[in-house]
C-alpha cells in the first residue's frame, strides 16, 4: 500500500487589535493588540501546545499585529517563526483607517467596484485577484517545501477567507460569508491524491471577556 504525504497548514488569525475593537479597516496599516488580543494569543499557544502537533515550521505575516501574535504563540510552543511578505493582509488603500460605514459614505463608487469586480484595484491598494495570487503562490511553495509536514501560519482574516475561497473553489462573484474571529484556527490539508481539503474551520478560538 502506497502511503500519501499529507501536508497540513494551520492558519491562525492574529489577536484582537484596537482597530478591531472599534471596527476600523486595517489592511496593511497597523494597530496594536489589545490586552484581550494578547490573552487570545496566549490561549491559542497553550491550545496548540496541548494538541501536540509537531510543527515543522512557523510563518507569520510581517505586519506587527501578526508578529506580536506569532511571538506570543511561539513562546508557548518554543518555536521561532519566519516572515513571509505574501501573508500580509490585503492592502485596502484609501479604505484603511475608516469603519465600513464611513467607507460607504466617503467612497461609494469604489465600494461598488470593489464588490462587483475582483480585478478592481482600490486606490493606493490592491485587488482581490492580487490577494488570491499571493495565497496561491504561498500555498504552492509551502507544499513543495513541507511535503507531509504540519506548518503553522499566523496571518489575517482576509487572507484566511481568500485561502478558503481558493481551496473550496468559490467564485469571486459570490459574496464572502466566512467569519474569521481573532485567533480563529483553520486547518487546510493537501495531498497529491486529493488536492486541497478543509479539515477544520474555527476549531480553536477564544473570546476573552
Amino acid at each position: 500500500m502506497i502511503e500519501t504525504s499529507v501536508t497540513r497548514l494551520f492558519l491562525v488569525r492574529h489577536g484582537e487589535t484596537e482597530w478591531n475593537r472599534v471596527g476600523r479597516i486595517q489592511g496593511v496599516s497597523d494597530s496594536p493588540l489589545t490586552e484581550r488580543g494578547r490573552l487570545q494569543a496566549s490561549y491559542m499557544g497553550e491550545s496548540l501546545l496541548a494538541l501536540g502537533v509537531p510543527f515543522a515550521e512557523m510563518y507569520s505575516s510581517p505586519i506587527a499585529r501578526a508578529t506580536e501574535t506569532a511571538t506570543i504563540i511561539g513562546d508557548k510552543l518554543d518555536k521561532p517563526y519566519r516572515l513571509d511578505e505574501r501573508m500580509k493582509e490585503r492592502n485596502f488603500g484609501i479604505f484603511e483607517g475608516f469603519t465600513r460605514k464611513e467607507v460607504g459614505q466617503k467612497f461609494p463608487h469604489e465600494v461598488k467596484m470593489n464588490r462587483e469586480q475582483p480585478g478592481f484595484v482600490i486606490p493606493k491598494g490592491e485587488s482581490r485577484e492580487h490577494l488570491l495570487n499571493r495565497v496561491k503562490e504561498c500555498f504552492s511553495d509551502l507544499v513543495a517545501l513541507h511535503s507531509g509536514e504540519d506548518v503553522l501560519l499566523v496571518t489575517h482574516s482576509g487572507w484566511i477567507s481568500m485561502a478558503l475561497r481558493y481551496v473550496l473553489h468559490i467564485p469571486m462573484i459570490i459574496e464572502n460569508r466566512f467569519v474569521i474571529d481573532n485567533t480563529h484556527l483553520t486547518i487546510i490539508a493537501h495531498s497529491p491524491e486529493h488536492g486541497w481539503q478543509v479539515e477544520r474551520v474555527g476549531g480553536i478560538t477564544v473570546n476573552q471577556r
